[in-house]
């Protein structure tokens, strides 16, 4: 018996050295010996594990799955080429064709991915590694005091970087909301009509100053406090699911080691608030969940369910889909188990839509649509710019949104903002004939589908794809040029002499792409555990990203899916958290 063990064992090394030889070859690797050994070798222990273990049918299918995909997103993104600049012509940003050997080596690179991750999620299986010691209870008091200690030690380094890079950050987007708000251009749901109030109100009081930097700098003030506090809340929610104090001081450094979360809570975006709303919506699931849904039959639960309804949906514009589809999970995993919940969250959605439609329209507010069609936009756009395949009527009816060679002049592969932006694309034109433009869209696709494919994978780029960053919605340090008299000021060197600029370096982060995968290992680990319900926490992360991949008019941007980053410590301890969970 020994000896054939020893055989099937010599069996499985070759076996695996040309697998890897093969590996190598395929994707161009630099055959090194070193590297070819301790590959081999792991591919080989792996492949003896999975033998050796007694396996589940319903494990094999996910990590399967899971490995094909992440195989087809590293075979896929090695063909794209991009030099950085996000606005490269189609000529400059492009996509190889696929061929029948990036088939095998999709086959190949997921068969290796297989097996070493069947081995990671089997061991895990069987660790009784713990993160949690037990649930704490705390009196309202003292929950209290945890919250403000927390909160307090998160702003304090906040506040500094904002003394720093005083009054804030003020880009583009920051001045179409500050003008609404100062009621100097028409209100529009472009950018938010309540965030543009609120941005209204703290500029108001600057106004009474005589300064409108002072009024961005209130601003920045209340957004690092109310981003601090969600963070602070993090902290103690954490304490009382009774996750161990190492890993609640390894996610307060989290926070504040890296400066992209003080720059994004002194950023006069909409993004950082919203994204954080989303992070506290995510941790309220994880409590309802845990709680069987008892939560959400008390009027305290479904209160503080619907004031996040309201926050998420009117602070960014895909927030109502978001809701929309939590809500379902929702009923789907309860039913009828929290009817009275169901139903006061149906009318909450139902008022939102009423507002956001009817309400807004009557007030004369626009909700621009040109953004949610980003992606037909470019879809369309790429096929002229290729000269696909169309009818003289199509073509006629492309001609009157845009010149066809302004179609092929304007595109940019990874930003629709070229051509949204033409001062001779008739976007009125769109709006009045939106059945007839998605017709268009849906006529031109059988016979240009390579096309709309190339232009779906380059314009979603930044959001899928592993450890591929830009600069463009990473962040911003900074006033950008203004008529209103805003000016960056070094409150810290004005009143000591001395900077602390020289100790904030350019922040620097995961790709938006690389979070999405982490949670994606999250959820894989979940189904495994046989804890699926738990993925129900995920879901407005999940949604948010998948708004984000129907609609995205940029290839990068993090600031859209920077919920994803308050999230990742959520995404690493939710597996380990519900693991040894009865």
């Amino acid at each position: 018996m020994n000896k054939l063990n020893n055989i099937k064992k010599v069996i499985i090394v070759l076996l695996s050295y040309l697998f890897v030889k093969l590996l190598f070859l395929l994707f161009s690797l630099i055959s090194n010996s070193i590297y070819i050994v301790i590959i081999t070798s792991i591919i080989s222990f792996c492949v003896y594990y999975f033998l050796k273990e007694r396996k589940e049918k319903k494990d094999i299918v996910v990590i399967s799955v899971f490995s094909l995909l992440l195989s087809l997103t590293l075979t896929i993104q090695n063909k794209i080429s991009f030099n950085g600049n996000i606005s490269s012509s189609f000529q400059e940003m492009t996509i190889s064709k696929f061929q029948w050997v990036d088939g095998i080596k999709v086959a190949i690179l997921g068969v290796c991915l297989f097996f070493f991750i069947f081995y990671v999620c089997e061991k895990n299986k069987k660790s009784k590694f713990s993160i949690v010691n037990s649930e704490k209870s705390f009196s309202k008091k003292n929950s209290f005091l945890y919250w403000l200690a927390f909160s307090v030690a998160i702003a304090i380094p906040f506040l500094f970087f904002l003394c720093t890079y005083a009054p804030g950050s003020i880009l583009a987007d920051s001045l179409n909301s500050l003008s609404q708000g100062l009621g100097w251009i028409p209100y529009s749901n472009h950018q938010p009509v309540v965030y543009s109030v609120i941005v209204g109100l703290f500029m108001r009081i600057g106004g009474t100053f005589n300064s409108y930097t002072t009024g961005v700098m209130l601003y920045s003030i209340f957004q690092t406090l109310i981003i601090s506090g969600i963070l602070g809340y993090f902290l103690l929610w954490m304490k009382k699911q009774g996750i161990k104090e190492t890993y609640i001081i390894l996610c307060y450094l989290y926070f504040i080691a890296n400066t992209l979360f003080a720059c994004y809570a002194i950023t006069m975006w909409k993004d950082p608030l919203f994204c954080a709303f989303i992070f506290l919506l995510t941790l309220y699931l994880y409590d309802i969940i845990k709680s069987r849904g008892e939560i959400l039959k008390t009027p305290k639960g479904i209160t503080k369910f619907i004031i996040l309804d309201f926050l998420i949906a009117f602070f960014r514009n895909n927030g109502i889909y978001i809701l929309i589809g939590v809500g379902i999970a929702l009923i789907f995993c309860y039913r009828k188990k929290i009817l009275k919940f169901q139903i006061i969250n149906m009318i909450t959605i139902l008022c939102i839509i009423i507002i956001q439609g009817p309400i807004y329209s009557m007030l004369k507010i626009d909700t621009p649509m040109e953004e949610s069609l980003a992606i037909p936009i470019q879809q369309i756009a790429r096929t002229v710019a290729y000269d696909g395949e169309m009818t003289k009527s199509q073509r006629e009816f492309i001609n009157t949104i845009l010149p066809i060679e302004k179609w092929k002049e304007d595109y940019k592969p990874g930003l629709v903002d070229t051509i949204k932006w033409d001062d001779e694309i008739n976007l009125k034109y769109i709006g009045e004939n939106k059945l007839e433009f998605v017709k268009l869209w849906f006529s031109l696709m059988p016979k240009n589908m390579k096309h709309y494919i190339d232009a779906y994978l380059l314009d979603t780029y930044g959001f899928w794809s592993i450890e591929t960053k830009n600069d463009y919605g990473f962040y911003s340090i900074g006033v950008i040029e203004n008529k209103v008299g805003i000016n960056n000021k070094d409150i810290i060197k004005t009143a000591t002499g001395k900077s602390l600029k020289s100790i904030y370096k350019n922040p620097d982060f995961c790709g938006s792409g690389t979070l999405l995968w982490i949670m994606l290992t999250s959820i894989m680990l979940l189904i495994i555990q046989r804890k699926q319900i738990y993925i129900i926490v995920l879901t407005p992360c999940i949604l948010s990203i998948l708004s984000i991949l129907i609609a995205t008019p940029v290839a990068f941007s993090l600031r859209y899916v920077f919920m994803l980053a308050y999230c990742l410590p959520v995404f690493i301890l939710l597996p380990y958290m519900t693991k040894n969970e009865e």
